[in-house]
């Protein structure tokens, strides 16, 4: 078995989006389950992009996002009504392709740290085309505003 453990460097964050836990986010055990927490994740990247005016589907002109992989590392467990705060940070930037990186905190501990890796596609022909330069300034911590 291999191990994915996702590390975030000491660059400061991106983006900061806090929700609670809700009831409909437990699990069969009364605690955040991993489907739930992929959807949080999805709620913060969507967020994380409509903060500089930009989307999945509208990075720039015919331009969307592919999640092309997605990695958890479980590090503790959260409950109904925990507060959890997620930070965005950038991961690796290629030519087409990115990692979005997820820390995820309640008041208490260090619940997880994900990423998503990120493909730009042309919507039209279906194919990988590089990374917007309007959005590799975000990812840079570039002030394009």
């Amino acid at each position: 078995m291999s191990k994915n453990k996702i590390e975030i460097g000491t660059q400061k964050s991106l983006f900061l989006y806090e929700t609670k836990v809700r009831v409909g986010d437990l699990n069969y055990a009364n605690h955040l389950g991993h489907d739930n927490l992929i959807k949080i994740i999805h709620d913060v990247r969507m967020s994380f992009l409509e903060k500089y005016n930009l989307g999945e589907i509208n990075l720039e002109m015919n331009i969307g996002l592919i999640i092309a992989n997605l990695n958890i590392n479980y590090l503790g467990q959260s409950y109904l009504n925990d507060l959890l705060k997620i930070n965005v940070f950038p991961g690796e930037i290629f030519n087409s392709s990115f990692e979005i990186l997820y820390k995820i905190e309640n008041q208490k501990e260090l619940i997880s740290i994900c990423s998503t890796t990120m493909v730009c596609c042309d919507i039209n022909k279906k194919r990988p085309v590089r990374i917007p330069e309007i959005f590799l300034k975000v990812l840079k911590y570039e002030n394009f505003i």
